[in-house]
């Protein structure tokens, strides 16, 4: 039986809507993303930010990972089966047919590079998990029923960022 998606809301941007991600611990990971994926992946161009309300179904591969520290959450990148094999084929340097372990290995290094450099610019101590794989359709959702979605074009395709982060209050 096959799971239903909540339907997606686009909230429009406002200071309020966003006061729950702080720019101090979104803006790391967006500057790495972006930087990180132009040199690996050569140009791209990065759309709008906006807020989502509700679960989201993910694309067919997402590398994801759980943020940890003095700010806690989680980080991904989602993309086609298609997409995902192409990139794999240009970081590996040979074409690759199906998702291997090879292939998998190189998508993760992707967000490692891009994850290391993020929480390198925060003062205070950030730790990430090891890189989770997902695949097929899978849907996430923050504590916050709130994500923030950052679609990316490469030259391979459409990518879109996921982020939720907030202050860590543990005492």
């Amino acid at each position: 039986m096959q799971k239903s998606v909540t339907e997606i809301f686009i909230v429009q941007t406002s200071v309020s809507a966003l006061s729950a991600l702080k720019a101090e611990f979104v803006n790391p990971f967006l500057g790495a993303g972006m930087e990180v994926m132009a040199q690996v992946l050569g140009e791209i161009k990065r759309g709008n930010p906006y807020l989502v309300r509700g679960s989201v179904k993910l694309k067919d591969f997402t590398v994801e990972f759980k943020v940890d520290g003095y700010i806690q959450g989680m980080f991904a990148y989602t993309m086609t089966r298609e997409i995902a094999l192409k990139i794999a084929s240009g970081m590996i340097g040979m074409p690759v047919k199906e998702m291997d372990d090879l292939a998998r290995s190189a998508l993760s290094e992707l967000g490692n590079w891009v994850s290391g450099r993020a929480v390198s610019q925060f003062e205070s101590p950030v730790n990430l998990s090891i890189p989770r794989i997902l695949e097929g359709e899978v849907a996430v959702t923050s504590p916050q029923n709130m994500l923030l979605e950052v679609p990316v074009v490469s030259q391979y395709g459409n990518i879109d960022m996921y982020l939720w982060l907030q202050e860590n209050n543990r005492d």
